[in-house]
């Protein structure tokens, strides 16, 4: 389900808003708002940042924190219906052991995402870049490997052209490192 607000940030702050998203791991709120949140909304939705969330413009860049086949099948779905670009789409992926990332990049292609720039996230439990990038290549995409999720943004960003779309995912950790470095530490 997705619920789109405008004027946003009484509802984004409302209980109703909160529980919403809590009840529902597939759920995205989109909100369109001139104003930026405060910050007593910043940390009240702590929890659920990095899920769709636009970090830049030109380009546009999405960090979502997809870790499973189903929440990138879910990703996927948004950026096709409610993020599609004129330009190129590629994405920035890490992800830990004991994932499938043949499945998880498949879903990804289904949004037009045709390359990929492999990193591991912070984590002794990381998958090894090569092996991220190897299951990029077996599907038709074209592969990069970065050594952290902030060359990997890096690098992103230095190819894209202001009517593309990056988005970034497959580990918590990497889409907390993007965030780190595309928006700083709001709280």
């Amino acid at each position: 389900m997705k619920l789109l607000v405008t004027g946003g940030s009484g509802f984004v702050m409302s209980v109703l808003g909160r529980h919403w998203l809590d009840a529902d791991p597939a759920a995205r709120l989109i909100v369109l708002d001139a104003a930026p949140l405060d910050a007593a909304a910043v940390r009240y939705f702590a929890p659920v940042a990095g899920r769709l969330e636009v970090v830049g413009r030109h380009p546009l860049v999405i960090v979502d924190g997809a870790h499973n086949v189903a929440g990138m099948i879910v990703l996927a779905r948004s950026l096709a219906e409610e993020f599609a670009v004129e330009g190129e789409a590629q994405a920035v992926v890490g992800m830990l052991s004991g994932r499938d990332p043949t499945s998880m990049l498949r879903a990804l292609t289904s949004a037009g995402i045709r390359s990929v720039v492999a990193c591991a996230p912070d984590s002794p439990r990381a998958l090894s870049v090569e092996v991220v990038a190897d299951a990029a290549v077996g599907l038709g995409m074209e592969a990069t490997t970065a050594g952290s999720p902030a060359e990997a943004v890096s690098l992103a960003l230095g190819w894209a052209g202001p009517d593309d779309r990056i988005v970034v995912c497959g580990s918590l950790y990497v889409v907390a490192d993007a965030r780190r470095l595309m928006v700083g530490d709001r709280s």
